[in-house]
């Protein structure tokens, strides 16, 4: 987490990073935390949000490789928390998602349906861009998405959802 954070630290005013796992923060904090901009915080996403002191100095959010690892219900949390008590938050990137419709360019030996349902699986769950794209707009965000260049290792089944504020909404 920290290491591809710290290649945003030079374009971004400040930084505050959050995962569950206490060890990738003590990580994080020892070899990339520069206090008082650049910060890590052992957190639930959702928890996070609803708790963070000034949540108006936010203008960007990235959630990277990490999304497929919640339940839905955290996932519709978190979106609807950034929605509507962080009013400066204007793009949100959900970046490396497993591809749903790719699924079979990653599992070449087959796969149950039902395994691409779990996010508690070893990869998580596979979103496919209508399920994401209905709940981030059920949720007041216009949604587009990109693909990662294709000399990306795992372009072929992994896409991006990028979230903006909906005006009026």
């Amino acid at each position: 987490m920290a290491a591809l954070s710290a290649r945003l630290f030079d374009d971004c005013a400040g930084y505050a990073g959050v995962d569950v796992s206490a060890y990738l923060i003590e990580v994080s904090k020892e070899f990339f935390e520069r206090p008082p901009h650049y910060l890590f915080f052992h957190s639930d996403a959702a928890e996070f949000a609803k708790l963070v002191d000034e949540p108006e100095r936010f203008t960007k959010g990235l959630c990277f490789a990490v999304l497929q690892y919640m339940p839905l219900g955290k996932v519709a949390a978190v979106l609807q928390i950034l929605r509507g008590r962080f009013p400066n938050l204007h793009r949100v990137v959900l970046g490396n998602l497993p591809n749903r419709e790719k699924a079979h360019l990653f599992f070449t030996d087959g796969y149950d349906e039902s395994d691409l349902e779990r996010h508690k699986s070893q990869v998580g769950k596979w979103w496919s861009t209508e399920e994401i794209g209905g709940l981030a707009s059920s949720l007041g965000w216009e949604v587009s998405f990109s693909r990662m260049p294709e000399d990306v290792f795992n372009a072929k089944y992994r896409f991006d959802a990028i979230l903006t504020r909906r005006v009026n909404s």
